[in-house]
């Protein structure tokens, strides 16, 4: 009789004693290596957040003149400049100090039919966020403002009193 068949004629009638026997005979073998993954992963996300919620930011509304001749390409330009901030974490920061990307976001706000454009961006880049800006567009105006969101409840949205609307976009494939 083979070891698989014993098991059955033994614990076959009882699915906990049978699944019991398993776990103790070779379940750590399993178990072990699934909740060493599930531990690393829960750090990582917890220092991430951490990492993400010191990194302190600026909000600023951009003010462009309406008789600006500049291109998309002055645009695709401060998003390239922006760019030379990237930075790939070593073994320690990413580990331990929950190292990430910072993020810059770019906004479109309607504010009273007006169009309003905004970027965020960290602290400690808003002067290359500035001369991005002011390199592609001379005579813009970047004004430092408070968040503009802070003034919005769930329940105007909700209620349908303040529309709202968002999207992030994500690369299908490895970059370049």
């Amino acid at each position: 009789m083979s070891p698989f068949q014993a098991i059955i004629t033994e614990y076959g009638s009882n699915p906990f004693e049978a699944g019991w026997f398993i776990f103790v005979h070779c379940g750590a073998l399993v178990l072990i290596p699934v909740m060493i993954q599930m531990a690393l992963k829960g750090w990582i996300f917890w220092i991430q957040e951490k990492f993400k919620h010191h990194v302190p930011h600026k909000l600023y509304k951009i003010e462009v003149p309406q008789n600006n001749e500049q291109s998309m390409k002055a645009v695709e330009q401060i998003f390239v400049q922006l760019y030379g901030t990237y930075n790939v974490p070593d073994w320690w920061e990413r580990w331990w100090q929950g190292f990430i990307q910072e993020e810059f976001s770019f906004e479109i706000v309607s504010d009273g039919g007006y169009v309003t454009y905004y970027v965020r961006t960290p602290t400690y880049y808003k002067e290359i966020a500035q001369a991005a800006f002011y390199a592609h567009y001379p005579d813009a105006i970047l004004t430092d403002v408070e968040d503009y969101t802070s003034e919005i409840t769930v329940d105007q949205i909700n209620d349908g009193k303040i529309k709202v609307w968002g999207s992030e976009m994500a690369l299908e494939n490895d970059d370049v």
